[in-house]
């Protein structure tokens, strides 16, 4: 490899085209140039290297020139310059990386959706527990959940802790279906704006599988502290089963919290057996 194509090279992998390069070179090595001078020395046209010229000048790499009524001539910056392009490079790259990630989840179940085919995804461990969890911050209607809060401790309750944040300061709504525990119970009187939780029964049996229903997805996070793992499902018809069963339990749970409020006649009621005091209030007088 000649020296020539080596720098050719080495400058385009620092983030320059070939025409780019080719003109900062010339200037390197021939000191202050005019344009019409770049074009007699170089392969490119005239209109080409004008145009060449801006672009290095936008992103720092050459000054130009101009005193007043005399043509405009150009000169090369140090090429430590090159190290600032790159580092800004890399900035672009990783805020475009950040971008995608944020946009992915909602493309994807876009995609899943209209092509009809389920996607699934699945992730490993306390840092995959995070990124699926926080799929679901992307959300557009309510979240469903059912979830044992005793079962999310160590690590995982940092995770969810900082997650309920994010969730709120975004305006995402919740609603829990939660396991009967002490825990739970402080829950329901730390209802927010948004935030409502309803207690299962006592029947249902301890789990360590919390599950969450959003935008036509179903997430599963294993809250067990050894091969922890986290799995999103887009489907349609997944998502609209689970949906309507957690909507059914959540009413009937809610319908039935109404129906245990003392009601007018049960203050009424008789003391015991033997209380005959309010008797007439509970009788219908007869006709003869």
């Amino acid at each position: 490899m000649t020296t020539k194509k080596m720098y050719t090279e080495l400058l385009t992998q620092s983030g320059l085209n070939k025409n780019e390069a080719l003109i900062y070179e010339l200037l390197l090595k021939s000191g202050e140039l005019k344009a019409g001078q770049i074009a007699e020395k170089s392969p490119l046209k005239r209109g080409l290297v004008y145009k060449t010229l801006l672009s290095l000048e936008e992103i720092g790499l050459i000054t130009k020139n101009e005193p007043k009524n005399q043509v405009a001539k150009f000169n090369a910056k140090h090429p430590s310059k090159l190290r600032d392009i790159v580092n800004n490079k890399e900035k672009e790259v990783n805020l475009a990386k950040n971008s995608i990630d944020q946009l992915l989840p909602q493309l994807s179940s876009e995609f899943s959706l209209s092509a009809g085919k389920p996607g699934v995804r699945f992730y490993e461990g306390l840092d995959g527990f995070k990124k699926a969890l926080d799929d679901s911050l992307t959300a557009t209607e309510t979240i469903y959940t059912y979830v044992d809060l005793n079962k999310i401790v160590g690590e995982s309750a940092k995770i969810n802790q900082e997650y309920v944040k994010k969730r709120e300061k975004k305006g995402i709504k919740k609603r829990l279906l939660l396991k009967e525990k002490v825990g739970a119970k402080e829950a329901i009187g730390q209802n927010t704006e948004f935030t409502s939780s309803v207690l299962l029964p006592e029947s249902v049996k301890p789990f360590k599988t919390s599950l969450q229903i959003y935008d036509g997805k179903v997430a599963y996070y294993t809250l067990r502290e050894k091969n922890m793992i986290s799995v999103i499902i887009e489907d349609k018809d997944i998502y609209e089963m689970h949906k309507s069963m957690f909507e059914f339990i959540w009413e009937m749970l809610e319908n039935k919290k109404t129906e245990e409020k003392p009601s007018e006649i049960s203050s009424k009621k008789p003391k015991n057996q033997y209380d005959m005091s309010n008797l007439d209030e509970y009788s219908t007088a007869r006709k003869d």
